[in-house]
C-alpha cells in the first residue's frame, strides 16, 4: 500500500534482481520460492524474446485533473531494469531500464485491476528488477499485489510490420536483364520520397517493373462507358533520342482484362525521347475519349519498360488513373510511397498530397527494428491519413474468440500535449 497525500517525490518498493541462469536461459528463484510465487518462473528466455510484466491494483483518492494536466509524473509506473550483472560486488550494471506510466481509468477510485507492460529481452541481461514505482508528483492510495513476470509465446515481427522491404508495394521487377537496374529509388521522385527508377544500356530484353493487379479493395474494378484519363510523370536523363522501333523506346503502359479473362486492350504511352535530358518532371497522359472500357476491367495491370535497345536513365512516379467525368475506380499507392505488404491513403489537393502528409516518409533516420522506419511529419492537423496493411489471410491457426495483439513501436518529437487535452 501507497498512501501519498501529497505528491513531491518518487519512490519505488522493488525486487531484488532475478537471474536468467546461463544454461538455457532458465530463471532461478529466490531459496524456497516455487512457481506459485508471486515471480512466476520463466524458462527459454533469450534476447528480444517478449515478457510480460503484470501487477493488480485498486486504488482511492486520485487525482485525474492533475493527471491530465501535469501528466505521467502524475502516475504510478511499472519501471523494469535489466542488467548484465547479478548483484552483489558485481555491482549494479543496467544496460536498460524504463518507467512505464499505466494508464489510470479517469476515476477518483477503482476496485482491483490488473495492468501490465510488454518489454523485450536485451541482449547481454543476466537478470531482472522489477520496480513498483509512484512517479513524482503521484498523489493517492493505491494497493498494489500479485506482481508476475511471464514470457508470453507470440512470434517475432512478422511480414505486416517490416518497413524493411527493398521493393515497393504492387509493383515487381518483371525483367532486369544484365545490363539494367531497377530501383525503388529515392534519388529522384516528385512526392513521398520515391520513385521507380530503370537505368540500362542495350541488353538481351526488355527492362520492365510491373504491376499487381491495381483493382483491390474499395476499388475492386475500373469502370466501363467512362472517358478514364492514365498516364505517370516521367524524368529522363541521357536517353536514347528519337526511337526507330519499341525496341527502342521507353514507355509506360496499361492493360485491362475484364472478368471472363479476356484482354479488352493496352494503352502504350511512349516517354519523350526528343531530348535526352527532360527539363523536370513530365506528365505523361493519353488523349480524351480514347480509352473508354467496353466491359469493367477484373484485372488492370501498369507496367514502366525500357526496350531492349533503349539506354539511359528514366523514373516514373504519380501514375494516374482517374475517370474525366465520373468514377472509374482508382490505383493503389499511385506514389511510391509503401514497402511490400503496405498501402496508404493521403489527404491530396489538386491532386496533390497535402496537409502535411506530403512530409511522409519511408525514412532510415529512426528506427527501432532494422534500419527503416515510417515517419509522419504534420506541421498543422487539418486532416487525416492513414499508411496501413494490405490483407493478409487468417490461417487455420487463429479461430474465432482467439486474442490477437497488434503492437507498434514509436518516437516523437514536437507534439501539442496541451492541445491534445
Amino acid at each position: 500500500k501507497f498512501d501519498i497525500p501529497i505528491g513531491t517525490h518518487d519512490g519505488f518498493v522493488g525486487t531484488r534482481f532475478y537471474a536468467i541462469n546461463n544454461s538455457g536461459g532458465n530463471w532461478s528463484m529466490p531459496t524456497g520460492a516455487s512457481s506459485s510465487n508471486d515471480i512466476t518462473a520463466l524458462s527459454d528466455l533469450n534476447p528480444g524474446d517478449m515478457i510480460r510484466i503484470s501487477v493488480w491494483i485498486k486504488a482511492e483518492n486520485l487525482k485525474p485533473d492533475s493527471f491530465y494536466v501535469v501528466g505521467d509524473q502524475w502516475s504510478v509506473s511499472i519501471t523494469p531494469i535489466w542488467h548484465n550483472t547479478l548483484g552483489g560486488n558485481e555491482g549494479f550494471g543496467d544496460i536498460w531500464a524504463s518507467d512505464i506510466p499505466l494508464e489510470f481509468p479517469n476515476v477518483t477510485s477503482f476496485d482491483w485491476k490488473q495492468f501490465y507492460v510488454d518489454i523485450p529481452v536485451v541482449d547481454g541481461a543476466k537478470s531482472l528488477d522489477v520496480r513498483l514505482h509512484p512517479l513524482g508528483r503521484f498523489q493517492g492510495t493505491v494497493w498494489m499485489d500479485g506482481l508476475t513476470v511471464e514470457k508470453l509465446e507470440i512470434p517475432g515481427m512478422s511480414e505486416i510490420g517490416s518497413f524493411e522491404q527493398t521493393e515497393p508495394s504492387y509493383w515487381n521487377k518483371a525483367s532486369e536483364p544484365g545490363g539494367s537496374t531497377l530501383t525503388w529509388a529515392s534519388d529522384e521522385y516528385i512526392s513521398l520520397g520515391k520513385s521507380l527508377k530503370i537505368e540500362k544500356g542495350v541488353t538481351t530484353e526488355a527492362a520492365m517493373w510491373e504491376s499487381e493487379n491495381m483493382c483491390d479493395i474499395w476499388s475492386p474494378v475500373n469502370n466501363k462507358n467512362v472517358d478514364i484519363k492514365v498516364g505517370a510523370w516521367i524524368k529522363t536523363e541521357g536517353v536514347n533520342t528519337n526511337p526507330a522501333n519499341d525496341d527502342e523506346r521507353w514507355y509506360v503502359s496499361f492493360s485491362f482484362t475484364d472478368s471472363a479473362g479476356v484482354l479488352m486492350g493496352e494503352v502504350k504511352l511512349p516517354i519523350d525521347q526528343s531530348v535526352a535530358t527532360s527539363s523536370g518532371w513530365v506528365a505523361d497522359t493519353n488523349d480524351v475519349g480514347s480509352l473508354i472500357l467496353p466491359r469493367d476491367s477484373w484485372t488492370t495491370i501498369l507496367r514502366f519498360v525500357g526496350g531492349k535497345n533503349a539506354t539511359g536513365k528514366v523514373w516514373a512516379d504519380e501514375f494516374i488513373l482517374n475517370g474525366r467525368t465520373d468514377w472509374a475506380g482508382g490505383i493503389w499507392n499511385e506514389t511510391l510511397l509503401c514497402p511490400k505488404g503496405w498501402i496508404y491513403w493521403l489527404p491530396r489537393t489538386d491532386g496533390e498530397v497535402s496537409d502535411g502528409y506530403e512530409n511522409t516518409r519511408i525514412t532510415d533516420e529512426e528506427s527501432y527494428h532494422g534500419n527503416y522506419s515510417l515517419k509522419f511529419d504534420i506541421p498543422i492537423g487539418t486532416h487525416d491519413g492513414f499508411v496501413g496493411t494490405r490483407f493478409y489471410q487468417i490461417g487455420n491457426e487463429i479461430s474465432p474468440g482467439d486474442m490477437v495483439r497488434i503492437s507498434v513501436w514509436i518516437k516523437a518529437e514536437n507534439l501539442k500535449p496541451d492541445s491534445f487535452y
